[in-house]
Order: C-alpha cells, then sequence, then structure tokens
C-alpha cells in the first residue's frame, strides 16, 4: 500500500486541522513557538491562473495557521531558472 501524494490532500482534513489545533498548546505549554508546516502549493511563475489559485490556497491556509494561534508560518517558492 502506498503513501497518497501530499499534493493531493488538502490542508484541512481533519488529520492535520487537528494537528494545527494540538500544536501551538503542546509547544506554549513547553515554551516553544509553534511554527506552522509548509504548505505544498508553490506559485507559478509562467501560468497566471495556476499561480492565483496557488497564492489563494496559501492565503487560506496560513491564516488557518495563524487562526489556530501558530507563531509563524514557512512556505516554499519557485525556483529561478532562469533570468529576466
Amino acid at each position: 500500500m502506498g503513501v497518497p501524494d501530499r499534493n493531493t490532500i488538502p490542508s484541512n482534513v481533519a488529520f492535520f486541522q487537528n494537528l494545527r489545533e494540538l500544536l501551538p498548546e503542546i509547544c506554549h505549554k513547553r515554551g516553544a513557538l509553534a511554527i506552522g508546516g509548509m504548505t505544498a502549493l508553490f506559485p507559478s511563475r509562467e501560468d497566471r491562473e495556476l499561480n492565483a489559485r496557488a497564492l489563494a490556497g496559501l492565503e487560506k491556509d496560513k491564516k488557518n495557521e495563524a487562526d489556530c494561534l501558530m507563531d509563524g508560518a514557512w512556505t516554499g517558492h519557485p525556483i529561478r531558472t532562469r533570468l529576466p
């Protein structure tokens, strides 16, 4: 049995949402910062429609983490493969 592709699992499924709600409580109890996970949504430099969808999903994902009292977040970014 294979592991599902992370890009096909939305971040608001019950497992991830429960993790987001528990992590800040556990971290703060121990004096540590709770940092949100990296989103699987990457903006595109070449496809405006894909870029808009990815950024909308990214914004929703990071707002959810902030609402769950995460202290920070991080995201990936596309690697520049050519000069302008």
